[in-house]
Parts: structure tokens; C-alpha cells; sequence
């Protein structure tokens, strides 16, 4: 970061200047001995070290005597601004402060990628993007199911739900014919793992919605809902929600095997189920390469990130921030001119 810094004072101080009507830097002092362990040179209460030298010789391929003759007219240009930094327009103020702030930025940027995403980096992003990299094999299903919540309805409550799941499936075994030969739809690629664009285009699912709809249930009440891709696991395979599915209804949903396959009466907590497979989805596991070359500035910015936050909180921790109690009303009678667009008028 040194080095960045040193190698942007130059630009930075010269809008100073310009501020203040300063001419041409002055010659660049001679080096004195006795300067400290490192130090080369000084100027004003700043030390110009060695190793910054040989940084700026290395990297801008010159002759270190031009090296220090430029770290020492940078540091004489970085004293003049921040000396006239307190006279200086709010404007000239504001432009050097940003810039040295986007200088760390971009050195924080720097070091983040300087070395490729570890093993537990990767692994974490493939977590975060698992539908587009590593997941399982789905089954779209549509599942009748009579509501009766374990802890909130009595035993013979259960009961009568467990019956009238025997009654639905009765009535859905014409139903999943029909649906075995139907032709299932296509889907794009946001709408098969989205559960916001995915429902709804499968005439599949009217069909069982009507099968059920004049089932005699009492108080007891029945839904027709249609999932996005489920995992045997118990996992939505969902863009949209991360939800989790009781394991015995994922387990019976995954037991299906070809479109119209319907399930006995499952029971979970929810109430009981009879499950229509719509159709599966099949699994994806992109090689490790593939992953690391579609992740690696996704982590890079987050270890950036990361770094930029760890900072800030050292700053802030070491640094006095007071925001005056009448700032709002202070700023509320500043006005402020709108943006110019390209090619716009004066």
C-alpha cells in the first residue's frame, strides 16, 4: 500500500496546488546520513525509506537515484497538500480525500486476488450458487394434501384426515393416467428451479385440483399445490426459497419414477399427503476447475469486502467521527445543482 500511495500523491497534490498557485516543485534535497534505521531520506517530518525506493525503481523500471528523486518530489508535493489542504476549496479537499480512499480500495483489491480461492473458499461459494453448480437430482411434483397439523388437531382429527387422504387418492388413480399421457411442458432455464415462474404451465395440475375439489371433507380442509423440483434429501431445489420439506415426503416423492407415479398416503407433520410426479430434474457437478474459473472474482470481491469491513471497524475505533447535532438542518438549506448528463446543455 506504500507504494500505491507514494505513486499517487503526485496527482493528488497537484490539485492542491493548483488551488494554492504553486509553481514547479522545488529540487529534490540531497540524502543525509543519520536518518534513522531504513530511512534515506526526509522530508518535513516524513521518512522517505529504502525499501520504498527499490519498491518504485521495480516497478516503474528506472535508475534508483530517479527513484528517490521521485519518491522525494511525491513526499514534498503530499506535505504541500496537506499543508494547504485546510485553505483549499471544499471541492480540491474532497478530490484528494476520495482519491486516497479509492487508492486503498484498490489496494485492498489487489491484495484480495493475489492468491486463488482456497479449497474452503470454494466450497462455500459453491453452497451459495448450488443449484447452478453442485445439485441434486429434483422430481417436480403436485401433492393433495389434508390439512390436520400434529399438536394443533386431536387423534381423531388425524384420523378423518387419514381417511380422506384414502378418499383423494381413490379419486386421483383415473386422474394420474390421464397424466402419464399427457406431454409435459418445457421449461426454461429460470423457470425449472424458480418457484415464482416455474408453477403453472403443467395442465397436469387442474386436473387434480378438480379430481379433489367436490371430495366430501367436512371441516377438514384440502390444498392442491404445485412444487418446484424437491430433493430426496428434503430440500426445495428453489432460486426463490431455501425451505425444507419433512424427510417422509421427500423420500416418498423421490420413490416416483415416471410422470403420473403416485404415492400412497404420506403423513407428516403437516397433515397427509398424496403426491402426482410431474417430472425430474436431472443432477449437476461441474469439476472443481469449472467452478473455481466461474467463482474466483466473486471471492476475491469478498475477501475485499471482508477487508474493507475489518478496516473500517479499525479506523473507527481509533478515529473520532462527531457529526454535528444540526448537521440535517444545516445540510436541508445547501442547494444542490443537478448532474449534467453527456452532450447536455449549460
Amino acid at each position: 500500500m506504500t507504494v500505491v500511495r507514494a505513486l499517487g500523491r503526485a496527482a493528488l497534490a497537484v490539485l492542491a496546488l493548483g488551488a494554492s498557485g504553486c509553481a514547479e516543485p522545488p529540487a529534490a534535497p540531497v540524502p543525509r546520513r543519520g536518518l534513522g534505521v531504513g530511512t534515506v531520506a526526509r522530508v518535513g517530518d516524513e521518512a522517505v525509506g529504502g525499501a520504498l525506493v527499490t519498491a518504485i525503481a521495480t516497478r516503474q523500471r528506472i535508475a534508483i537515484g530517479e527513484a528517490l528523486d521521485r519518491a522525494i518530489f511525491d513526499a514534498l508535493l503530499s506535505a504541500e497538500a496537506r499543508r494547504s489542504a485546510e485553505s483549499a476549496a471544499p471541492g480540491v479537499v474532497w478530490a484528494i480525500e476520495a482519491e486516497l480512499g479509492h487508492h486503498v480500495l484498490r489496494e485492498l483489491w489487489l491484495r484480495a486476488r493475489a492468491t486463488p480461492p482456497t479449497a474452503d473458499e470454494l466450497g462455500e461459494a459453491t453452497e451459495r450458487h448450488w443449484i447452478d453448480l453442485a445439485r441434486p437430482e429434483g422430481f417436480r411434483v403436485v401433492h393433495a394434501v389434508v390439512m390436520a397439523r400434529q399438536g394443533e388437531v386431536d387423534d381423531a382429527t388425524r384420523r378423518r384426515a387419514r381417511e380422506l387422504a384414502a378418499l383423494v387418492r381413490e379419486k386421483l388413480e383415473p386422474v394420474a393416467e390421464r397424466v402419464r399421457a399427457m406431454v409435459p411442458p418445457e421449461y426454461s432455464e429460470e423457470e425449472r428451479f424458480s418457484s415464482s415462474r416455474g408453477r403453472g404451465k403443467d395442465r397436469a395440475v387442474p386436473l387434480v385440483q378438480d379430481a379433489v375439489r367436490d371430495v366430501p371433507r367436512g371441516k377438514l380442509e384440502v390444498r392442491v399445490e404445485e412444487l418446484c423440483p424437491v430433493s430426496a434429501d428434503g430440500w426445495h431445489i428453489d432460486r426463490d426459497s431455501n425451505a425444507a420439506l419433512d424427510q417422509r415426503f421427500a423420500r416418498a416423492a423421490a420413490s416416483l419414477e415416471r410422470r403420473g407415479d403416485l404415492s400412497p398416503v404420506v403423513e407428516t407433520d403437516w397433515g397427509m399427503h398424496v403426491i402426482v410426479l410431474l417430472g425430474r430434474t436431472e443432477p449437476l457437478a461441474l469439476p472443481e476447475a469449472a467452478r473455481r474459473a466461474r467463482l474466483q472474482d466473486e471471492i476475491w470481491q469478498s475477501r475485499a469486502a471482508r477487508a474493507k469491513k475489518e478496516l473500517l471497524a479499525k479506523l473507527a475505533a481509533t478515529a473520532r467521527v462527531e457529526v454535528m447535532l444540526n448537521a440535517d438542518a444545516l445540510l436541508e438549506q445547501v442547494s444542490v445543482a443537478p448532474a449534467q448528463t453527456e452532450g447536455g446543455g449549460g
